[in-house]
């Protein structure tokens, strides 16, 4: 084939299935998009039914490796990096796209008995989508440079190295299929009262009401089932999920272009705004 495949445990043990002379890879299914699930009701005394809502359901990948070489040891180091029941990581590198995808080890079906000897290896991934190997950060400060190199200086004078621009602003783009949710860090540079976030084409804003001190870093995780607020300070991790302003909304990043704004009550200019994401692909 001409895709990379690797996998990857727990424990951050990674093989590289298709450059291991050990394994070939056969076939993998489930590459595709996921499967939807779509909710209807019927009306009484009228034709067809009506739309009610719709969802992707989770996503199962079967990979088919063949052993080579010695194949008792091919087998039995294969049980060194997949466990049934536990946490994999599927890498997949192609001309268009270098992603991974991760599930739970359902079944490692093996024919012991076979004349090229095969484990067909059954995943089932609660989130179904491809994401991209990179992670995107958009926003932070943005500086601009105001001399460069030679330069002489006399006694008494002096030289700006930069000039530090205040970023109210920012844009990121979602180049991949799904709308999915984003992390903001937010880096605290002075004393900041009640910030909060606006997403310009939708209105939807996210606030918290407390007051952060110079040198906090505040992380808001939006993913579906990895919704936090977190503050870092001093080195010691404290959950401010009840800090919420009420009305806020979980922002989403839509596909394509995506603009944020930031607002505080009281020292708007001391914060930095990072936004954080992954392209996500329905298949690959």
């Amino acid at each position: 084939m001409n895709a990379v495949v690797a996998v990857e445990n727990k424990k951050g043990e990674r093989l590289e299935l298709t450059k291991d002379p050990d394994y070939i890879i056969g076939q993998i299914d489930g590459l595709g998009p996921p499967t939807a699930q779509i909710n209807t009701s019927k009306m009484v005394g009228y034709d067809g039914e009506t739309f009610i809502s719709s969802t992707a359901g989770s996503k199962p990948l079967d990979i088919y490796i063949y052993f080579q070489g010695d194949v008792e040891d091919s087998r039995i180091r294969l049980y060194k990096y997949i466990h049934s029941k536990e946490y994999l990581k599927v890498y997949y590198q192609n001309s268009h796209r270098d992603v991974y995808i991760e599930g739970y080890v359902q079944d490692i079906k093996i024919d012991h008995f076979a004349d090229m000897q095969m484990a067909q290896v059954s995943l089932l991934c609660p989130d179904p989508y491809f994401k991209n190997i990179v992670e995107q950060i958009d926003g932070g400060s943005q500086i601009i440079d105001e001399f460069t190199f030679e330069f002489t200086c006399d006694e008494g004078e002096s030289f700006e190295f930069g000039t530090m621009m205040e970023i109210t602003e920012i844009v990121a783009l979602n180049r991949g299929e799904i709308t999915n949710g984003i992390t903001f860090r937010m880096r605290m540079n002075g004393i900041v009262t009640d910030p909060k976030i606006f997403n310009r084409a939708t209105g939807e804003s996210f606030g918290i009401s407390y007051t952060f001190q110079a040198g906090d870093v505040v992380t808001i995780s939006t993913r579906v089932g990895n919704k936090s607020v977190k503050l870092m300070r001093d080195a010691q991790e404290i959950n401010i999920f009840n800090s919420i302003m009420p009305g806020s909304k979980w922002l989403q990043l839509d596909i394509g272009d995506n603009v944020f704004i930031f607002e505080a009550a009281a020292g708007q200019s001391f914060i930095e705004l990072f936004i954080i994401h992954r392209d996500e692909y329905e298949g690959v």
